[in-house]
């Protein structure tokens, strides 16, 4: 009987406060979760724009053994402008990650304080009754006890008390120990912070050179006759070139008989969506410079809108070019049966590839400025076959 009182009393000599750990947020987690995804495929297509850049790059030297080319210089800036965009993408979605992370470390600690904190009330209230009972209060228990199923119980329930009173001392413990990694974790993430705010600050900066860049070289276009019309005969060039690739497609097309969907185009003449909301800065046709007294031909029509908005096709068809082409940017070539086909340039960000079928109205970019534009606007045209025609013909009025 003494060294079953006596072990009971050294498992009662075991104290500790009930501990309820903060639980970690759902939604915090689906939100990082959903963050970090962002960051691996914005990181995936930031790699894949570098290699087709690069390729550009390779094709452009290749075919270029002439002077300088003003379009290959435009194009190298708006190359250069598009990977810094696509960094600095990243560079905020990281940061962005990482102030979720704080977010949630605060919140794990706040909480773990929290809790430790209103245990110490208890604790203390714990050791004075302790101290108060004295050392000898469990045999107290024990001895009252009437009978020997009484003190059976009696002891049962000491014992229980005490393997959940060593439980919980060890809940505790384990507690306080996780402070200390989920501090350095909150002190690493908030240098982490820090370096991507301070990283954000310089993309945007040499963003904003990237843009000088192709400003002064606009202006010299603009500016000096010379420059604008050893331009257009670049431009002419690469709208000669545009004319043999859309005829190279629709080649390619017969010989595979394919016949994309949308092949009443032809019966939507004046009743097509517009591709993006803006205003007609560029009408189709033969137009003459304000200051140069030099005419041109214009095979479309230019839009100007805001950066970012939708690019939407105006008809239903399947891509057939999705990628850079020199002077027009970033340009889609949507083929709608029927020998029609529709181009939109001058994008900031494709979202369809080669291949792919297009529903009408479907977004497949967004409006920016790469190619031979200082401005966001996008470059419409409709070809029936390598022949341009009039777009506002073939728009609804508005």
């Amino acid at each position: 009987m003494k060294r079953v009182l006596i072990r009971t009393l050294c498992g009662l000599a075991v104290f500790a406060p009930v501990l309820l750990l903060a639980g970690v947020d759902g939604s915090a987690e689906s939100r990082s979760d959903s963050v970090s995804k962002k960051v691996t495929q914005e990181k995936q297509e930031l790699d894949r724009l570098r290699q087709k850049i690069d390729q550009q790059r390779r094709k452009s030297r290749d075919a270029a053994k002439r002077e300088n080319s003003i379009l290959e210089n435009l194009e190298e800036v708006d190359y250069q402008r598009t990977l810094k965009k696509k960094e600095f993408r990243v560079v905020n979605l990281q940061l962005i990650e990482r102030d979720q992370e704080i977010e949630q470390l605060d919140g794990d600690l706040r909480g773990l304080r929290r809790e430790i904190e209103s245990k110490q009330g208890l604790v203390r209230e714990r050791i004075r009754v302790l101290y108060q009972e004295g050392r000898f209060n469990t045999l107290k228990v024990l001895f009252t006890s009437s009978d020997h199923y009484d003190f059976l119980r009696r002891y049962y329930y000491l014992t229980w008390i005490s393997n959940k009173e060593s439980e919980l001392l060890q809940s505790y413990q384990s507690a306080v120990e996780r402070m200390e990694p989920k501090e350095a974790a909150l002190r690493k993430a908030r240098a982490e912070l820090i370096e991507y705010k301070t990283e954000i600050t310089q993309k945007l900066s040499e963003i904003h050179n990237e843009k000088k860049k192709k400003d002064l070289l606009l202006a010299s276009i603009r500016d000096e006759k010379s420059t604008y019309e050893r331009t257009l005969r670049e431009l002419e060039d690469s709208a000669a070139k545009l004319k043999g690739l859309i005829q190279e497609l629709e080649q390619q097309r017969r010989a595979r008989r394919e016949q994309p969907a949308g092949e009443g185009f032809v019966l939507q003449r004046g009743h097509l969506d517009w591709p993006t909301l803006g205003r007609v800065i560029t009408l189709f046709g033969r137009q003459k410079h304000p200051q140069f007294d030099v005419y041109v031909y214009r095979k479309g029509i230019e839009i100007q809108s805001s950066q970012g908005s939708p690019i939407r096709s105006v008809y239903s068809g399947s891509v057939v070019y999705a990628d850079w082409f020199r002077g027009y940017g970033l340009l889609v070539i949507i083929d709608h049966g029927k020998n029609y086909f529709t181009l939109y340039a001058h994008a900031a960000k494709l979202l369809v590839s080669p291949g792919d079928p297009v529903a009408q109205r479907q977004i497949i970019g967004e409006i920016g400025d790469t190619g031979l534009t200082s401005d966001n606007n996008l470059y419409f045209e409709i070809r029936h076959g390598a022949d341009p025609v009039d777009p506002l013909a073939w728009l609804k009025r508005r």
